[in-house]
């Protein structure tokens, strides 16, 4: 980005150019299978590639959920950030594709990947299901099925897919994304494989489903598939 350029947030508000120690990036650089935080002058580095991930203007880093995430991760993590955008998958999508790049399809082979390669990048989409859910807490949903009982409280497919009609834009005809993820591939010169992988979730919706406020989370990490050759 160059000095005295506007810039455009996610949400589509204009905003001024930030000086460069104050814009915030993430160069995801594959042949180290490591992700590194940078600044717009660390970019012009050339140990830095040449595609860095930019961290959505107004990105919120929410520690809260990050230490939530790694609880459940295992040893094989190596590198995690989750941050928040206050906007829609579908415009976080294509964000992330004009900047990271990628195909909609299946992960790539990592299997022929020889040292020093990289993978092509991937993304995978699911879309919002609209089928009634209970909302019964666990204990109260294991006792009413033991005594027949029906459920008390539901969320209703119909309530979700209203409130996504007037406040989001489709994806595909009657589909609107509730995860999307990118997986890519590396190789490093002793053999040691790792996988990179970038993840948008909606977490816009409310519980009951009646209410939405547009708000995705960005879910980026690396983590080791095969060690190093002995």
């Amino acid at each position: 980005m160059r000095r005295g350029k506007t810039a455009h947030s996610l949400t589509g508000a204009a905003v001024s150019a930030p000086k460069p120690a104050a814009l915030r990036t993430w160069a995801l650089a594959a042949a180290a299978a490591a992700v590194t935080t940078t600044t717009l002058g660390a970019q012009k580095d050339k140990t830095q590639r040449a595609d860095p991930i930019h961290i959505p203007l107004g990105a919120i880093h929410d520690s809260k959920e990050e230490a939530r995430i790694r609880v459940g991760m295992d040893s094989s993590t190596r590198w995690l950030k989750v941050y928040r955008v206050e906007t829609t998958p579908e415009v976080t999508l294509t964000y992330i594709r004009q900047d990271l790049g990628g195909a909609r399809g299946p992960r790539p082979d990592s299997a022929a990947l020889r040292p020093g390669e990289t993978s092509p990048i991937t993304y995978t989409v699911a879309f919002h299901k609209f089928d009634d859910q209970c909302m019964d807490a666990p204990a109260s949903s294991i006792a009413a099925s033991s005594t027949g009982t029906a459920c008390r409280v539901w969320r209703r497919g119909a309530d979700k897919r209203q409130v996504l009609l007037n406040l989001r834009p489709i994806q595909e005809p009657g589909a609107w994304i509730e995860t999307v993820v990118f997986t890519w591939y590396s190789r490093d010169t002793n053999g040691e494989l790792i996988r990179l992988r970038l993840e948008l979730r909606d977490t816009g919706l409310a519980a009951d489903w009646k209410h939405y406020m547009p708000r995705t989370q960005i879910v980026a990490s690396t983590s080791v598939v095969t060690p190093h050759a002995p």
